[in-house]
């Protein structure tokens, strides 16, 4: 049998935290704490209300102490109740449906999750129809186009067939990725374990394919059977041509020294 000390305890509930919400916080607080009860198998009235005050903290204890009517020591039912009416006064419909509206679905947030966060909003509402407002919610601030299409076409499609075809979607999705990054990984590695065709430079070999340069003409030699981009003969410079003025045309030049024009001069009588 679980007791107190066997589960952790509960957050302490912080009424300053925001202000604007502390009605909705603490409908939510109280009922995780009445779980909390059951899961430690607490059943006496006077430890419910022991452990209420202890567990929501110095704060809470506070204002309980403060209150009217809170009954004795062992009536947990209106020392909860005192707590709630004191809380959720401050609770606000409009704002909180303002809240609901403002719900977006996040790329990481499957719709199961989303619809949980929609419907754990919706408890503040006071909506007549949730189910419609929630299935709204998920048209409009939804990340699914496909169902944002498929409510369009069908005005009578249900909230809980949509559930139904997200996660579909969801799961197909995920499963597809799966595979597509497998075929990609066997992909590079087929190609890193081929070998290169020497005229198209494509992998090789063709599995039953002709060569697609064996018709080719090289842009590069004009050698036919191969790719420009694998031929094995280095091209050419390109040729550069410079402009011609009659002042760069060549004039003799004189010796620059004395030794110079001694040499030219005996090479000149020898030749004669």
């Amino acid at each position: 049998m679980a007791s107190v000390s066997n589960i952790s305890p509960m957050p302490q509930f912080q009424p300053k935290t925001d202000p604007t919400n502390t009605g909705a916080r603490w409908t939510a607080w109280i009922e995780r704490y009445d779980t909390y009860l059951i899961a430690a198998d607490v059943k006496e009235g006077e430890r419910k209300r022991a452990l209420l005050l202890y567990q929501a903290g110095p704060e809470v204890y506070k204002i309980f102490k403060t209150l009217p009517d809170t009954g004795d020591t062992k009536d947990y039912a209106k020392a909860k109740d005192a707590l709630t009416k004191h809380f959720e006064p401050a609770k606000n419909p409009i704002y909180e449906i303002y809240n609901f509206r403002q719900a977006k679905q996040s790329v990481d947030e499957t719709i199961d999750q989303f619809h949980t966060r929609l419907r754990t909003l919706a408890q503040h509402c006071d909506f007549h129809d949730t189910d419609f407002e929630i299935k709204m919610q998920l048209v409009c601030n939804g990340t699914s186009s496909r169902l944002r299409r498929k409510a369009l076409r069908d005005p009578n499609y249900k909230l809980e067939d949509m559930l139904i075809d997200g996660r579909k979607t969801e799961v197909s999705s995920a499963q597809a990725s799966g595979m597509e990054e497998t075929f990609q990984a066997l992909q590079i590695k087929e190609v890193s374990t081929k070998n290169s065709c020497y005229k198209c430079g494509f992998s090789f070999p063709h599995k039953g394919k002709p060569c697609p340069a064996k018709q080719a003409i090289c842009s590069n030699c004009g050698v036919k059977g191969h790719f420009a981009k694998v031929c094995r003969k280095l091209k050419a410079p390109p040729t550069k041509y410079h402009s011609w003025t009659p002042s760069q045309a060549q004039t003799p030049r004189k010796p620059h020294d004395k030794t110079e024009f001694r040499t030219i001069h005996k090479a000149y009588q020898i030749s004669n």
